[in-house]
C-alpha cells in the first residue's frame, strides 16, 4: 500500500519505507494532483501551471518526462491518458487528508465516533503540504487549518461538558499551539487549569497570552480575559 501524508509536508511511503520523488517539479505535480484529486487535469493546464515561463510545447514535454518519472515511483496511483492526468483513489492508496476530512465532515461530537475524530486530529502533524507556497496550496492549507481548529474547539467543549477536564486541557493546548493569537483559546486553558485546581498554571497561561498579544499585535488582553485573571 502507498501512504500519502500531506500534513507537515509531503511524505510518501510504501510498506513503511519512504519513497523519494526525483525532482521538485515532481513533488509539485503530485501535490497538485492530491489537492485536486476529485478531477481530471488537462495536460496543457498542468504544463502551464508548472512551467509558466516556457513555450507550451516545451512545457508539455517537461510534463511528460516528469509524469513518466512520477509514475515509475507511484505506479497505479497516478493515472494519465493522452489529454488528462489524475490521482487514482483506490484501496491501495491511503491519503491522510481524505481520512481527516471524512472524519470531520459535519462534525457533531455528541453524535460522532469520537475515536475516529481524535484519530483524524492526530493526523494533523503540521500545515498542509508545508514547504510549498503556491496560491493553490495556501488556500487549501488555510481551509484545512480552519477545520482542524473547529474540530479541536468542539471536542474541548464536549470533553469539558462531560467533566473530562484533562482531555479537554490537552486539546485546548493543541489549539493554542496552532493559533496562539486566539485569545478565547487562552481563556479556555485558564478555565480548565482552574477547574483542575491548578491556578498557578492558569495565571502563567494568562501571562503567556499577554506576552503574545503584546509582541505580535501590540494590544492588551480583552476585558473578559482580564476579568478571568482577577478571579483566579
Amino acid at each position: 500500500m502507498l501512504r500519502f501524508s500531506t500534513f507537515g509536508g509531503l511524505l510518501i511511503e510504501k510498506d513503511g519505507e519512504p519513497l523519494q520523488l526525483p525532482t521538485q517539479k515532481a513533488r509539485e505535480l503530485v501535490a497538485y494532483l492530491l489537492t485536486f484529486r476529485h478531477r481530471r487535469h488537462p495536460r496543457a493546464a498542468l504544463a502551464g501551471l508548472l512551467w509558466p515561463d516556457l513555450p507550451e510545447e516545451k512545457a508539455r514535454r517537461r510534463l511528460s518526462d516528469t509524469l513518466w518519472r512520477v509514475r515509475r515511483v507511484l505506479q497505479e496511483c497516478i493515472a494519465a491518458d493522452k489529454e488528462f492526468v489524475w490521482f487514482r483513489a483506490d484501496p491501495t492508496c491511503w491519503l491522510d487528508v481524505e481520512r481527516f476530512q471524512e472524519a470531520l465532515a459535519n462534525l457533531r461530537p455528541e453524535q460522532a465516533d469520537l475515536t475516529a475524530v481524535e484519530e483524524a486530529i492526530g493526523l494533523y502533524r503540521g500545515p498542509y503540504l508545508e514547504g510549498l507556497y503556491h496560491d493553490w496550496v495556501l488556500l487549501e492549507r488555510e481551509r484545512l487549518r480552519g477545520l482542524y481548529l473547529e474540530a479541536l474547539g468542539r471536542l474541548v467543549d464536549f470533553h469539558k461538558g462531560v467533566g473530562a477536564y484533562e482531555a479537554a486541557l490537552d486539546l485546548a493546548r493543541r489549539l493554542v499551539a496552532v493559533e496562539p493569537l486566539q485569545e478565547a483559546a487562552h481563556r479556555e486553558l485558564m478555565r480548565l487549569y482552574h477547574l483542575l485546581g491548578r491556578n498557578a498554571e492558569a495565571v502563567a497561561q494568562y501571562h503567556r497570552c499577554l506576552a503574545v498579544l503584546q509582541e505580535e499585535l501590540g494590544v492588551e488582553p480583552a476585558p473578559e480575559t482580564e476579568t478571568l485573571y482577577r478571579i483566579l
